[in-house]
């Protein structure tokens, strides 16, 4: 497999630190995108990244409901602001299977996770 719109916390930190994200619908675009490749990556439901990253995104999207009412499908939970709500989601996480929605198993082959698709070299989710 392949991530056709490679995303990691690195790039996220650069994002918000020079102020690209014009709301938080955008950073959980990014958030979602990160989880959603490294469940295209590692698709054996075994696979220990695999069960992080599902880690990972069940609590980003508890902080990112306590923080700003979003779910992470990109909708706003009721309570949010219409304006949250009414913004369009950026292309990239539209395009690949929701974290739930990624494949359980697959080949264990292939080749490892990119540094730029949320995972380190050696296939560690970066947290950097």
């Amino acid at each position: 497999p392949s991530a056709t719109n490679p995303m990691d916390f690195s790039t996220m930190r650069v994002r918000l630190r020079r102020g690209e994200y014009s709301s938080p619908l955008q950073l959980a675009d990014d958030f979602v995108l990160l989880c959603r490749n490294a469940l295209v990556f590692n698709p054996s439901a075994t696979n220990p990244y695999r069960v992080a990253a599902k880690s990972l995104h069940g609590r980003g999207q508890a902080v990112l409901q306590a923080q700003f009412g979003l779910h992470l499908d990109g909708a706003a939970a009721p309570a949010a602001a219409p304006a949250a709500a009414s913004e369009p989601a950026a292309a990239g996480p539209a395009e690949e299977p929701s974290p739930e929605e990624a494949p359980e198993e697959g080949p264990e082959e292939g080749p490892p996770p990119s540094p730029g698709a949320g995972a380190r070299s050696d296939g560690v989710l970066s947290s950097a």
